[in-house]
């Protein structure tokens, strides 16, 4: 990606298999990179110069806004947490099973 504008509007495309393959290659990415307490540190990391920053030019809609999104982010981070990790333990029953282990 050369450009910002190119990274931000960047979509996969594909028939369904194709993007569901794709989304599971980066749930399982993401989580092999950066465990759940890992995430949530950044995160508050990104958030926190908004309010603490001297050169912030966030005005109190934009840092409303911004904190409703950390909160919502948030939770979608701990509900895909908690999806990976299921689909993770099926997936090992699944080959257990499979061997007879």
């Amino acid at each position: 990606m050369t450009t910002t504008e190119q990274y931000l509007h960047t979509r996969p495309c594909g028939i369904k298999s194709e993007l569901k393959a794709y989304s599971e290659n980066v749930l399982t990415e993401f989580f092999n990179d950066y465990d759940l307490e890992e995430c949530h540190n950044f995160l508050w990391k990104l958030l926190k110069p908004s309010f603490t920053g001297t050169n912030s030019n966030l005005n109190n809609d934009d840092r409303c806004s911004l904190v409703s999104f950390y909160e919502r982010f948030h939770e979608l981070l701990i509900a895909t947490a908690i999806l990976y990790n299921e689909r993770e333990i099926n997936k090992c029953t699944l080959e257990k099973g499979k061997y007879n282990l």
